[in-house]
């Protein structure tokens, strides 16, 4: 997988491709045709270009793993450990780039997050999750409701 996307990138393919599904869709069929087409039985799951695009962003999650484990402080890693954790791991680095660790910020209750779902976060479990979904909005079979031109500010379902 990362040898065929190497090659469609560093051929300029990719980049005349501009949807996932025709830039994932190549690397798809040269997988299953080096593994599932010659070996149906060892290999029995024939990818798809979602599948492709799932692994892409899944070995991106593994890549960050793998440079956090292997960081030995602010800035510096020691890239040599990397294949220790993951044998693709410089590979990756060599397709992709190098991508960035997230700072983590240490605030227990600081303002991030706040908009991210809605609301202030007040559940009444210290969660944040707060969807500001109405009672109202839902039928008795559980599906969104229509909305009526009168209808009353309520609070979260279940409030009492």
């Amino acid at each position: 997988l990362l040898s065929k996307y190497a090659e469609l990138l560093n051929s300029g393919t990719l980049a005349k491709l501009k949807t996932r599904e025709k830039k994932f869709k190549p690397i798809a069929d040269h997988v299953n045709a080096i593994h599932h087409l010659q070996d149906p039985i060892n290999y029995p799951f024939r990818w798809s270009w979602r599948d492709v695009s799932i692994k892409v962003q899944n070995m991106r999650h593994q890549y960050l793993g793998v440079k956090q484990k292997i960081r030995v402080s602010d800035g510096e890693f020691n890239w040599d450990d990397g294949e220790n954790h993951w044998e693709n791991f410089l590979k990756y680095k060599e397709v992709f780039g190098d991508v960035e660790l997230e700072v983590k910020d240490k605030r227990v209750n600081g303002d991030l997050g706040v908009e991210l779902f809605g609301g202030n976060g007040d559940d009444g479990y210290g969660l944040g999750l707060r969807f500001d979904i109405e009672c109202e909005d839902f039928e008795e079979d559980g599906d969104v409701g229509e909305e009526e031109e009168d209808e009353e500010e309520g609070g979260i379902c279940g409030d009492l």
